[in-house]
């Protein structure tokens, strides 16, 4: 129980504090991109993972109502649900079909923010 509710405070309840405080600041400000690292564990938990996947849920429907609150203030949310992505979180499991790596989602997020300045799509 004691680490479900430090998987809950870490993966829920600090990223949504967090996002509140910056998003307030940017929204002063007029501009801003927030990025929120969800999961696609947000869309489909696992019965092996159902904690953390209940967190992502929780985090995706933040921020997707964050970004709808946002609209209009020159602030943007931009939310990433990467799949299975090798690394320290899953070490030692079998890489699933479309495995992915950090470095790559980096990239992908670093390309969506650069899409963004140009009139690209964010949620």
């Amino acid at each position: 129980m004691r680490l479900a509710a430090t998987m809950i405070e870490t993966n829920f309840t600090g990223h949504v504090t967090a996002l509140l405080a910056f998003g307030e600041a940017m929204r002063r400000r007029g501009s801003g991109t927030i990025v929120v690292l969800s999961s696609v564990a947000a869309i489909r938990p696992r019965k092996f993972n159902s904690v953390y996947g209940a967190t992502k849920v929780g985090l995706d429907a933040f921020a997707r109502g964050y970004a709808d609150s946002l609209h209009g203030t020159g602030v943007r949310v931009l939310l990433v649900r990467p799949g299975f992505v090798i690394g320290r979180m899953t070490e030692g499991m079998k890489p699933a079909p479309l495995a992915t790596t950090a470095a790559a989602v980096g990239a992908a997020v670093a390309s969506a923010l650069g899409d963004q300045g140009r009139g690209g799509a964010s949620q």
